[in-house]
């Protein structure tokens, strides 16, 4: 019996520490199969004898798989903090792992961890996300393979080595420690960071790539002539450090930029450089550390010289021999960089110092899974990824959750930490097609002898009266026999009818021509208000109906000048000029007030109007305040120009603004003080402010950077970057919660979450943007380049809508509205009717 023990103890060893979860069935059964058969049958003799022992072996493991659970429990934790281990908060598909002395692969589940020497491996469209907790996080995209080379050194410090064998990492390690090291090494470089945001990735021929977008990366390449060299004798074993110091340099990778590192290059050069170590240790002798203190340059000199007399014409390398011989290295001859691509930004927005976890026990898992598998899974509005997905999320936050698959019924529901949802998808109920209203059956045609019938009319059978006739005799006459021809009563099948077909959304309902050129580019921002669409262009208001008439073209006085995008508010059209006038305008474009006391604008910061006040932004003269009438009510002076348009909050009582230096100032009205300044660290807003009475947000032009803030305080609530919209023409548009943007290619369109900053939609329509999206009922119009109308629904992330014309009616569209069952769009000519 002890013996056997023994055997459980050695088994449950083997077992617990080669799978990351073990179950209790798959143990017992592969302890039946490896352990129990192999006894020998004489030991096996005797019921009784078995099951004592069978009992036995249940108790013992009972008992030990208790106290193993608990134990490594509590040791698994410590590892975790100390940063020994590394804890997986998110599964995407298919990820496995391999422990260091298994020989098998075995899937991956949020929760569970990776230590020293372990390998994790991603499948197709499938990835997970790592954390050293309170230290870095890693996003491991799909079909990639990495190893965990180390983690923690002797000492205690961090000392992370990544290899990464194939794929692609996104990293954020928080900032290193002296004395800490973080580095990801492929086949042909070593990346070693401090504090960085980035991504790096190797390719299926080796070469490695490396982007960042914080911080900076130190990258070497590697080569084997020098360790080749050694073993040859050509270089002391005490010289290879400094020698390979010396040749390969590391290249320094900054923010906004990426490298690639070509493994042909590298490959070719590795050839030339132990071609020139044989040679220079054929002149000089074996290279050792002496010669090296004493000649280190004239020897790396000579062999990156000779190196690149071997290997470059000056077309294959990125620069020449003379340059590589001055900096003793030739590290930058088989690399080349770029600017940051956009899918690169996208990913490295994914990687931030605000995920990484900082306590595990505030965590719970949540599984979600869909039949079948492949939906969209958006966990409070973010989206995850294709299901299976596991997560590690927060204990005390409520989460809602939506399903997306096509052909599928969307399923929307609410989850909780904990929780293993199974969700089974509906399929999607498709339209039944409806006849062609010109599908009518015609009547039959048949005997020639008959007339043709228009509407056949069958004539009643009468009985007439019988009346008796005195009866006389007549000759008898012989009269000739004729037949009648027989007629055949046609059979006439009266006509189907065919209701009209209903329209569809995205079916055209009417165009008609516009009496006024309305190109994009030649209007500000239209404004919908009322029941009317406003556009500015030039020194001219324009008024549309939403039944394709003009109804007003006003000429702005003076004439000449540029004006703004008009702005509703206070039940008024509001725009001012380049020439210091402000305008007030009734629905019906008459003209209520104008004042010249407003000094010259910057044609894109508009004044608002809101809660009786209208604040007018000037050049020189700082924010301008007037009442509903057009009486100055405050002046607010400022040092700095004014380049974006303020908001009027809290029913007239608060303004907010932003000046040419990015200090953003909440202003009181009423008591004509300064409320608050913050700096956010942006420079100048030009952008207009967008909001609510809870959160304004501001987009910075420069970067991309979007921040939400508290217009009471000025409190940072949130920050976010879409790298895309940087330096974009189309201005954020702001409803209903939701603020949308346009890239700056105009190809893309965002939608985030005022209250939070989270992105709820990316969708790239495959063609320009034009004109400004409108937002109404949580679904965002847009109208592209190609004449085609778009409607996307928040909710459900899908197009709802889509009209295309014909290709000989493509226009450019300038203005897209919605209103009820209906989508309005103008383009130069026309505008269009569209069912919504």
């Amino acid at each position: 019996m002890p013996r056997r023990i023994d055997n459980v103890e050695n088994f449950l060893r083997d077992y617990t520490y080669t799978h990351n979860r073990a179950e209790f069935g798959d143990m017992w059964k592969s302890f039946y199969q490896t352990r129990i058969k192999e006894e020998s049958m004489a030991e096996k003799k005797g019921g009784l004898k078995v099951f004592i022992w069978v009992f036995c072996f249940l108790l013992v493991v009972g008992a030990g798989w208790f106290a193993i659970t608990k134990f490594s429990a509590v040791q698994m934790k410590g590892k975790i903090d100390s940063g020994e281990a590394i804890i997986v908060t998110m599964t995407v598909g298919q990820v496995e792992a391999m422990k260091t002395a298994a020989k098998d692969w075995n899937e991956l589940y949020s929760d569970d961890t990776l230590e020293m020497g372990d390998t994790v491996k991603t499948g197709n469209k499938s990835y997970c996300e790592l954390q050293i907790i309170n230290k870095g996080m890693f996003r491991v995209e799909s079909d990639t393979e990495l190893v965990i080379a180390s983690l923690i050194g002797a000492d205690g410090k961090l000392d992370a080595k990544m290899k990464l064998t194939k794929g692609e990492v996104a990293i954020k390690p928080k900032k290193l420690e002296s004395g800490e090291v973080f580095e990801v090494e492929t086949s042909s470089a070593v990346a070693a960071v401090r504090g960085t945001t980035f991504n790096i990735s190797v390719d299926d021929e080796g070469s490695t790539k490396v982007a960042v977008s914080e911080g900076k990366v130190a990258v070497t390449p590697k080569i084997n002539a020098i360790d080749n060299a050694e073993k040859k004798g050509q270089i002391s074993k005490d010289s290879v450090d400094e020698l390979t110091e010396e040749l390969m340099k590391p290249v320094d990778v900054v923010p906004g930029e990426e490298m690639v590192l070509d493994q042909k290059k590298l490959d070719k050069l590795d050839k030339a450089i132990e071609k020139a170590i044989d040679e220079v240790a054929k002149e000089k002798g074996p290279i050792t550390s002496e010669k090296m203190l004493a000649s280190k340059a004239e020897i790396s000199g000579a062999i990156v010289t000779k190196a690149m007399a071997d290997v470059s014409s000056g077309e294959e390398l990125n620069v020449s021999s003379k340059e590589l011989v001055n900096a003793y290295s030739i590290s930058a001859s088989v690399v080349t960089k770029q600017e940051l691509s956009e899918e690169n930004k996208k990913k490295l927005e994914q990687v931030t110092e605000e995920k990484i976890v900082k306590d595990v026990e505030l965590l719970a898992k949540l599984t979600i899974n869909s039949t079948p598998a492949g939906a969209e899974i958006y966990l409070n509005d973010e989206f995850l990824g294709i299901s299976p997905v596991q997560k590690m999320v927060s204990k005390d936050k409520s989460y809602s959750i939506m399903m997306v698959k096509e052909g599928f019924e969307n399923y929307t529901g609410s989850v909780v930490p904990g929780q293993v949802v199974n969700i089974e998808m509906k399929v999607e109920m498709q339209n039944v097609a409806v006849a062609d209203p010109t599908n009518v059956v015609a009547p039959v045609e048949t005997n020639a002898l008959v007339p043709s019938l228009k509407d056949p009319v069958d004539t009643p059978e009468v009985d007439k009266p019988k009346v008796d006739k005195p009866k006389v005799d007549k000759p008898k006459v012989d009269k000739p026999k004729v037949d009648k021809p027989v007629v055949d009563k046609p059979e006439v099948d009266k006509p189907i009818v065919v209701k009209p077909k209903e329209k569809e959304a995205g079916d055209l309902i009417w165009n008609k021509p516009m009496s006024v050129s309305l190109a994009p580019g030649s209007l500000n921002d239209p404004l919908y208000y009322q029941g009317k669409i406003y556009a500015t262009s030039e020194d001219k208001l324009i008024i549309l109906s939403l039944d394709g008439e003009v109804l007003k073209t006003v000429q702005v006085q003076p004439a000449g000048q540029s004006l703004t995008r008009p702005e509703a508010g206070n039940g008024m059209i509001m725009f001012s000029s380049d020439k210091g006038m402000l305008y007030a305008y009734k629905p019906n474009g008459d003209m209520a007030w104008k004042s010249e006391s407003g000094t010259p604008a910057f044609t894109e910061a508009s004044p608002v109007a809101s809660g009786g006040v209208v604040a007018v932004p000037t050049m020189d003269k700082g924010m301008q305040v007037f009442d509903k009438n057009g009486s100055l009510k405050a002046n607010v002076e400022s040092k700095e120009v004014i380049f974006s348009s303020p908001l009027i909050l809290k029913d007239g009582k608060l303004l907010v603004y932003a000046n040419d230096t990015g200090d953003v100032i909440g202003y009181d009205i009423q008591n004509k003080t300064k409320k608050w300044s913050q700096a956010f660290g942006i420079k100048r807003i030009t952008y207009p402010f967008v909001g609510n009475d809870d959160v304004v947000i501001i987009l910075e032009r420069s970067t991309g950077i979007l921040i939400g803030f508290d217009p009471e305080t000025g409190k940072e609530k949130w920050r976010t970057t879409i790298s895309d919209v940087k330096n974009t023409s189309v201005n954020p548009v702001y409803d209903d919660g939701f603020v949308i943007l346009v890239s700056e290619d105009k190809t893309t369109v965002f939608a985030v979450k005022a209250s939070s900053g989270t992105k709820v939609l990316e969708k790239n329509v495959k063609a320009k943007i034009t004109g400004k999206p409108y937002i109404s009922k949580k679904v965002v119009y847009i109208g592209t380049s190609e004449g085609k109308v778009i409607g996307y629904d928040l909710s459900s992330k899908k197009e709802v809508m889509k009209y295309s014309p014909k290709e000989e009616d493509a226009k450019e569209i300038s203005i897209v509205v919605a209103e009820g069952e209906n989508v309005y769009s103008v383009d130069e000519g026309e505008m269009k009717k569209i069912k919504n």
